[in-house]
């Protein structure tokens, strides 16, 4: 990679209805990416599309393309005059021709061809730039959560359950993550996984009085506890937004509960002198030990190695008492930390 002089085309992340280049000469940093005979560098400054330049008679020279709006509206259409720049300017190949059908602008399909053309002329690359690995982050990650349980039954059998009402469960959570950085659009968009290991706890009560002409006074209390602990793991799609260190990204979640500390449905009727208990059971008996759900998340990372993250995750629960249902919302609150 060494200064040069060159045309850099302004400008073309935009799509205009003019097909004529618009370009400014300018000092910049040219990364070589095939060096020998025939030479191709490239010009990236990671806010618009890369250019990329070949080299005639010691002067480094343009390889021409753009989109633009057709006329009478008819749509993006391609200026491609660099596939005639690399017939001549690679011509020494006769099967060059046939190849530049299938080219495209982009880094991966332009070194092939070079490729192809030092095989074709039986001429050594002195220097091929090698293809960049997935860069990976690995850290840890902690904060707080809160997660708020809604209880539904089927209503014919137990109306009463119907209105008890959870108090939402704050607990500190932590766990490891790694994200791997995908090369296409220069590393914006990421595949996040995580382990976490989270808690939550519930607990309330409700009253069921009734009277009429078959069925003599009773009332009943009832008591549900529950307190789990859960190995989440989550698996995030990150994008991150323009040159900024903001991203926002969405995935699945799959929880699964490790330990179950109390679980507890009590129902006592009040009428009677002691209570008479009605029922003394498990609430979370035959509970799917699994969870799953999916996940929202808004976010800064880059600042140093530190990064936050709120999200939102919506799930199923894991209550299958009496035919309920559990649906669980969790907002949580995490700071990173990335170890490379």
């Amino acid at each position: 990679m060494g200064l040069s002089n060159i045309n850099n085309q302004c400008g073309n992340q935009y799509i205009d209805s003019k097909k004529e280049l618009n370009t400014v000469r300018r000092n910049v940093f040219l990364e070589i990416l095939i060096d020998g005979e025939a030479k191709l560098y490239m010009y990236d400054d990671n806010k618009v599309a890369p250019n990329f330049y070949i080299n005639q008679n010691g002067e480094y020279v343009l390889l021409q393309y753009k989109k633009y709006v057709g006329a009478k509206d008819t749509g993006v259409k391609e200026f491609n005059g660099y596939v005639y720049q690399l017939l001549n300017y690679l011509g020494a190949c006769p099967e060059i021709q046939t190849k530049l059908k299938d080219i495209h602008y982009q880094k991966g399909s332009l070194k092939k061809l070079f490729k192809k053309y030092y095989q074709c002329v039986d001429s050594e690359i002195v220097f091929e730039k090698e293809n960049t690995k997935i860069p990976i982050s690995i850290g840890i990650l902690g904060g707080s959560s809160r997660t708020d349980m809604d209880l539904q039954t089927p209503k014919v059998k137990y109306k009463a359950l119907d209105t008890l009402e959870f108090s939402p469960s704050y607990n500190i959570t932590f766990g490891l993550f790694f994200e791997a950085f995908l090369p296409m659009n220069r590393g914006k968009w990421s595949f996040y996984t995580d382990l976490v290991l989270s808690n939550y706890s519930f607990g309330g009560t409700y009253e069921d009085k009734t009277k009429n002409e078959y069925q003599p006074l009773f009332h009943r209390v009832g008591e549900v506890s529950v307190a789990q602990s859960q190995l989440r793991i989550n698996n995030l799609l990150k994008y991150r937004i323009g040159n900024t260190p903001v991203f926002i990204g969405v995935g699945m979640v799959n929880a699964l509960t490790i330990k179950t500390s109390e679980d507890k449905y009590l129902v006592q009727d009040i009428v009677y002198n002691p209570p008479a208990i009605l029922r003394d059971t498990d609430f979370l008996r035959n509970a799917n030990k699994r969870e799953t759900g999916y996940i929202f998340s808004l976010g800064i990372s880059g600042l140093k190695r530190f990064g936050l993250e709120v999200r939102y995750e919506r799930s199923d629960g894991v209550s299958n008492f009496l035919g309920a249902r559990t649906p669980t919302k969790r907002f949580y609150f995490l700071g990173k930390f990335v170890f490379n």
